[in-house]
């Protein structure tokens, strides 16, 4: 069974995915679709999804996203 993590385990910068596709220059269903694929997030509830300041900045660093405007396939390949 899986453990729903408490507000002590929560990071403190926690974002919407509307601010997650404002940081990264995209459509929120994007970022939705990041966060199904390989975006960190933590669910709160059966439909809210938040994203750690911290790792989102990290996450599109090692993807090599650049952001305004560019566009990134759905599959790229990492390594």
């Amino acid at each position: 069974m899986k453990t729903r993590p408490t507000a002590t385990m929560l990071p403190d910068d926690l974002i919407t995915v509307e601010e997650v596709a404002k940081i990264a220059v995209v459509e929120t269903v994007t970022a939705y679709r990041w966060a199904a694929s390989w975006l960190p997030h933590y669910k709160l509830g059966a439909r809210c999804l938040r994203f750690s300041r911290r790792e989102v900045m990290q996450a599109i660093a090692n993807r090599r996203i650049a952001g305004a405007g560019e566009r990134v396939p759905s599959a790229v390949s990492v390594g």
